[in-house]
């Protein structure tokens, strides 16, 4: 697991601890839970009655970010790297992902979750699960004990599939996405 990432967590856990040593109010919010800027002005930024209010009146034009798909993409990239086609700009990098995408959507009838998967090893996971866990105890203690099982449960389905990502090379052994690839 990433050192770099386990010392800014380690930091921002210690940030908090002192803020809610010196002060009453530290709020700290889960945007993954409630995205948005609601939970902030709302809750967190007192007396913003006027700008919570407003956020809440126009709550149609709440813009939630999507997770991205990037198998398609990594079997492009897999397949330029095999030497099967040339990818020099982001438009035909673009092209060739959705070229990849029809092909296992509308020609195999599949989705990218029909691809076999690489996923995390055991203990990089169980890393992962800790922190997660350390993190969820101190931002939202209030919270933990009535969803540990969600979380792990959440968690355990995660560590099955958008913690892992397509199989590249797997996919690229078979002789209909080589044909594929060669024919772009």
């Amino acid at each position: 697991m990433n050192q770099q990432y386990n010392k800014e967590m380690q930091y921002t856990f210690a940030v908090v601890q002192r803020l809610k040593e010196r002060f009453h109010n530290v709020v700290v919010i889960n945007f993954h839970n409630e995205p948005g800027t609601e939970p902030f002005f709302c809750r967190a930024v007192p007396n913003a009655t006027h700008t919570c209010e407003a956020i809440r009146a126009d709550r149609e034009a709440l813009f939630v970010n999507g997770r991205v798909d990037l198998d398609y993409a990594d079997l492009a990239y897999g397949a330029m790297k095999a030497g099967w086609l040339q990818i020099k700009s982001d438009k035909r990098m673009k092209q060739v992902t959705q070229a990849v995408q029809n092909y296992q959507e509308k020609t195999l009838k599949l989705s990218s979750s029909n691809f076999k998967r690489v996923c995390l090893l055991p203990e990089d996971l169980e890393k992962i699960w800790r922190l997660s866990l350390q993190s969820e105890l101190m931002f939202f203690p209030d919270q933990v004990n009535s969803t540990n099982n969600d979380l792990r449960s959440d968690f355990e389905t995660a560590a099955r599939s958008t913690l892992c990502k397509v199989d590249v090379n797997n996919t690229l052994g078979y002789h209909d996405w080589q044909s594929f690839f060669k024919s772009l």
